[in-house]
């Protein structure tokens, strides 16, 4: 089902009546996708009519799979919420459906406009073609026509050699523009267009040629013809976006249309029938799909054609029309933003410097922030300002500002199809603008996503390592060393050091092992630094990190993670951790087998720890493995926080029943300790109040007392958790810091993922005393799948008492909900006091904001000064400063007089 006929039928149009219809000012108040499906079967039955009802009864009975295609189609913002609106409570009502699957297509969305709500959907985005994939199109395209063995071999040497340019395979991404590709390098050999416009243009022309050698008419009327096509493609694709159309026209109206233009630039109106002819039955751009209605065969061509239109025609009477002032309107509107890639791609090299300007004035008045900077980096992508440097140049500096970076970074992370430029079409500029940034404030908040974009653009180790080196060189020993560490994750580019320089770094703390850990330093076996990277790992700093590189203490990492004991103990819940900015468990079992041939080939006894995590005979569905690994650990290295956290997840995983062996002589705790003993322990004693009291008592070395912490936190009944709550929380702050922060992530993990609840009323005791340990009870209290939205706010919590909360990182994700609460519920007076609390949580918190408008005024003080706050937080503002009215194209050109009357 097309999501703009269900559109225009909202507004009071028929779309299946070929008759011309005005829309109503209002949509419809009653106007249910089950409703429209009764029309579409009405309609297509032969007569017999169809109910909601019967509709509901088909969905309740039978496996139904409905596709509601062309979301981005409905252009009008207000139309698209009532849409989503719709789709969202037919979904909602689907869960009583017999088996029913929903299908939603969509461009992507630069506009910030209105979409399903992501919970109920699975997100799949259409990959761009792989050579295997293109090679076989081609084989298939040969196929289809015929062509003969010596041509096709030659096509396809042509298309290899041609792909192996970076222009020529971004325009082979997708199958449309393949088949374009193919086309013309069949008839043209290596004379190929570089850029998207260009290439459209050859191949209408190539069609074009062809029957005009045919046909005397077309010959004779080519350029009525094109210029016809060109007004058709404006007219349709303008119509479509005021819903006052589907795309289509009844063969009378397409008549009429083609007499009114012609009458209207003074030409010639007996050509009518000529040029309808010309249009619809050459093999042209209009192909009539339902009977007695015509429109172009795929929407592009459509696009490419109202591109073609305004570039040539708009203005044409008058010699001061300005053509970037169509840019302008064009990159406002985020349904043009395809034609606006055609129409910026027509522009001559005496233009582009106007273009620039007017997309530089766009993103000074800030009205729509996000979708300017994506529309114009599109541009980039596609060579429009290839002709000249300087102009390129310029394009690309409007992608230096924090919120540039902000906008592309998360839009290539989360768009596979968004283009990017490549390095002659201003990526290795605007790449080395990024690099001087990050030298210039290394430990800046924009550092990460300023370095991440860079080196997406750069896509060169070597070249990267350049440009690292020597800044790392002069921070060894030094205060910014951690800072280049960081920096040096890209290509795990800390690798490459000499054995020489690895020596002359200090590691001076677990944050700076940790940089080396992740950025791939491979120190000499036995030495300091991979003693230090190695109690990284030990210490509960690298947990979060992916620790891909091939080391030691990497490959330590990877076997061990938290992660991947959590998703044993309870496999359902281990996607949350995710979700809130935990890294997520391993799942590549080849991965895991590999960091342990690394480990054993150290050390033989590493075998032992691959033993320990498995289940053995006897031993299945029990907590063996957890307390077995934390034993051998110990054995290998020592006390440890990760063995320690590692018993404790099998403390708390309820599915399975104690397990395992007992050190003869050994204590839950302390000198002696067993992680066999600890585990039973800690379950055997979860009620028991003077038993935790003893073992505080008798132990008060650091990493005892954080164990301590750790089980009752964890494991603990809620009245042996409030009576030692003064205790804990004194303990707790008590704690050296990288200790306290390494219990509170492990707390964040097992609190989000297996643990059992503790209660709101043990949360506001935690938030009494102190903002960590409110922290680390709200892990146990507010889990998200434990709590409907409605009563996601802790009314005693204070705003204030959140921002202190929010100031522990990943940690704090319990602080995300009552803060969305209160930030949706009372969005008409907002308390500015919650801008601090979103800077607090910082810019990598993974808070959602979708549902959140800010007034105009904390969405500007966001935007300037974007690092500051999350991204979603952003994304919010971006969206809140954008609802502003913006008149439909063809009123714009209509006002403005762009075509004559």
């Amino acid at each position: 089902m097309d999501l703009h006929d269900y559109a225009a039928w909202l507004a009071g149009i028929d779309p299946f009546d070929t008759a011309v219809q005005k829309p109503r000012a209002t949509l419809r108040r009653e106007g249910t996708l089950e409703e429209f499906l009764a029309h579409v079967l009405t309609v297509h039955s032969g007569g017999l009519s169809a109910t909601a009802v019967e509709v509901a009864g088909i969905l309740e009975r039978l496996p139904v799979l409905i596709v509601l295609d062309g979301l981005d189609e409905v252009a009008r913002a207000q139309t698209r919420e009532r849409v989503v609106e719709e789709i969202d409570r037919f979904t909602a009502r689907l869960r009583t459906a017999f088996d029913a699957q929903l299908v939603v297509t969509t461009r992507p969305n630069v506009g910030g406009l209105a979409e399903p709500t992501p919970d109920r959907f699975e997100m799949i985005a259409l990959d761009r073609l792989s050579d295997s994939l293109r090679t076989t199109y081609l084989h298939k395209w040969v196929d289809a026509r015929s062509i003969s063995e010596k041509e096709h071999r030659n096509l396809e040497r042509i298309f290899h050699q041609r792909s192996a340019e970076p222009h020529i395979a971004q325009l082979a991404n997708n199958p449309m523009q393949l088949t374009i590709l193919l086309s013309l390098m069949y008839k043209r050999d290596n004379s190929v267009p570089a850029n998207r416009t260009d290439l459209y243009t050859s191949y209408m022309e190539t069609f074009l040629d062809r029957e005009a050698a045919k046909t005397p008419a077309v010959n004779e009327h080519r350029t009525d013809l094109e210029e016809v096509t060109a007004f058709l493609g404006w007219q349709l694709q303008a119509d479509a976006e005021k819903e006052s159309g589907n795309g289509q026209l009844p063969i009378r109206e397409l008549k009429r249309l083609i007499l009114n233009y012609l009458f209207s630039v003074d030409k010639n109106i007996t050509l009518v029938d000529d040029l309808f002819t010309g249009v619809t039955d050459r093999v042209w751009a209009l192909a009539s799909k339902t009977q007695g209605t015509f429109e172009f065969d795929v929407q592009p061509l459509r696009e490419y054609f109202a591109a073609r239109y305004m570039y040539e025609f708009a203005g044409a009477d008058d010699r001061t029309f300005d053509r970037s002032e169509i840019l302008r309107h064009l990159v406002r509107r985020s349904y043009w933003l395809n034609t606006s890639r055609f129409f910026a791609g027509f522009a001559r090299p005496n233009e582009l410097a106007g273009l620039v300007e007017a997309l530089e004035e766009e993103r000074d008045e800030g009205a729509r922030p996000r979708q300017l900077r994506l529309s114009a980096w599109v541009l980039l992508a596609d060579g429009v300002f290839s002709g000249r440097s300087k102009t390129q140049n310029r394009a690309a500096d409007m992608f230096l500002d924090d919120l540039s970076v902000r906008f592309i970074h998360e839009a290539l992370t989360q768009q596979d199809d968004l283009p990017v430029p490549t390095l002659d079409r201003g990526a290795k500029y605007l790449a080395d603008k990024l690099l001087d940034l990050v030298s210039e404030a290394p430990a800046s908040q924009a550092t990460p996503e300023r370095l991440d974009l860079a080196v997406y653009l750069l896509d060169d180790a070597d070249a990267f390592y350049e440009w690292w080196h020597p800044h790392m060189q002069r921070a060894m020993g030094s205060g910014h060393e951690t800072a280049w560490l960081r920096t040096g994750i890209a290509f795990h580019s800390a690798g490459r050091l000499t054995p020489q320089e690895t020596t002359r770094l200090a590691l001076a703390d677990d944050l700076a092992a940790a940089a080396a850990l992740d950025a791939g330093l491979t120190p000499a076996p036995g030495s300091q630094q991979e003693h230090r990277m190695i109690q990284a790992v030990l210490n509960g700093h690298a947990s979060d990190l992916p620790c891909s590189a091939s080391t030691f203490a990497a490959s330590l990492m990877r076997v061990l993670r938290p992660q991947n004991f959590l998703r044993m103990a309870d496999n359902a819940a281990a996607h949350l951790l995710a979700v809130v900015g935990h890294l997520a468990a391993d799942v590549d079992a080849q991965q895991r087998q590999r960091g342990f041939k690394r480990l054993k080939e150290r050390d033989p006894r590493f075998a032992g720890l691959q033993t320990a995590l498995k289940f053995q005979k006897g031993q299945s569905r029990t907590t063996s493995p957890w307390s077995n690994t934390a034993r051998v650990l110990t054995t290998l290295f020592g006390p440890s926080w990760l063995a320690a956290e590692i018993t404790v997840i099998g403390a708390a995983a309820a599915n399975y029943t104690t397990g395992g062996d007992l050190t003869p002589g050994s204590q839950p705790l302390g000198p002696a300790l067993d992680h066999g003993r600890l585990l039973a322990e800690l379950r055997r004693n979860r009620t028991d109040a003077s038993w935790w009291s003893e073992q505080h008592g008798a132990h008060s070395d650091p990493l005892t007392r954080a164990t301590w912490l750790l089980g009752l936190f964890a494991v603990a009944e809620e009245h042996v958790v409030n009576q030692y709550l003064p205790l804990m929380n004194a303990t707790l702050n008590a704690l050296p810091e990288n200790m306290r922060q390494a219990l509170l992530m492990s707390s964040s993990r097992i609190g989000l993922t297996i643990a059992r609840p503790l209660s709101h009323d043990t949360l506001l005791a935690a938030a009494a005393l102190s903002p960590a340990m409110a922290v680390a009870i709200s892990h146990y209290a507010h889990r998200p799948d434990r709590v409907p939205f409605e009563g996601r706010d802790i009314p005693g919590l204070s705003t204030e008492t959140l921002t202190d909360m929010a100031l522990f990182s990943a940690a704090a994700w319990p602080v995300h909900m009552p803060l969305m609460a209160r930030t949706l519920n009372d969005h008409r007076n907002f308390d500015f006091s919650v801008l601090q609390t979103f800077k607090a949580l910082g810019p990598k918190s993974e808070i959602n904001a979708t549902r959140v408008v800010f007034p105009s005024e904390v969405a500007a003080t966001i935007l300037s000064s974007p690092f500051d706050y999350p991204m979603s937080i952003v994304d919010a503002a971006a969206t809140s400063g954008g609802r502003v009215a913006t008149m439909y194209l063809a009123d714009v050109a209509a006002q403005a007089r762009w075509f004559p009357a």
